[in-house]
């Protein structure tokens, strides 16, 4: 069965927050009680961009009726065991105790990705199996520094010398002020 229709999914990007997933419906007999062979893989990756480094965590948070096997690795050839000491390859992974519920296994985000077998126990129906998991990271994020948009240039203020004023208000001051003088003279002389 294992594909990402039927398994709800498959692949998974891991970030600093816990995601859930839940499945139900993996057998290993269908409704008839005919034999089936249900298995599912999941792939949990981290996001390159994101962080410099760190650690992906897997948690089952809930499993009924099946067994789970947990690998870290860039692929299912070179995939090695997280939950045990012999580092076996992914496919020697029912070689290994299942994954406990409720225990975080943390792989460092170097080593690739997490990558989940899920198989159902014998004679199990769709609706005798539960899976439920998390994932997320926890690790140092990359910092992004904000493109600065350039500064505009500020307009410099204009300072424009005063123009000479030939004819304008300068000549006309001086008109009036010599008409005053002109009246200030005829009316002393009128006195006299």
């Amino acid at each position: 069965m294992n594909s990402e229709e039927k398994c709800g999914g498959k692949s998974f990007s891991a970030d600093d927050t816990p995601k859930p997933f839940s499945f139900v419906g993996m057998s290993k007999v269908d409704d008839k009680g005919r034999p089936k062979n249900d298995a599912c893989t999941y792939d949990v990756a981290p996001p390159t961009e994101t962080f410099k480094s760190g650690k992906m965590f897997f948690r089952l948070t809930k499993i009924r009726n099946m067994k789970a096997y947990l690998r870290g690795g860039s692929d299912a050839k070179s995939a090695k065991s997280i939950a045990a000491t012999k580092g076996r390859r992914l496919e020697d992974a029912m070689d290994d105790a299942p994954m406990e519920q409720g225990k975080d296994y943390p792989l460092d985000m170097s080593k690739g990705k997490l990558m989940m077998i899920v198989i159902p126990d014998d004679g199990t129906k769709p609706e005798d199996t539960n899976l439920e998991f998390k994932y997320w990271i926890k690790g140092e994020k990359i910092v992004v520094k904000p493109v600065e948009k350039p500064k505009e240039a500020k307009p410099e203020p204009v300072v424009t010398a005063p123009k000479d004023d030939a004819g304008g208000i300068n000549t006309i001051l001086l008109i009036i002020v010599c008409f005053l003088v002109g009246v200030i003279v005829a009316c002393a002389c009128m006195w006299i």
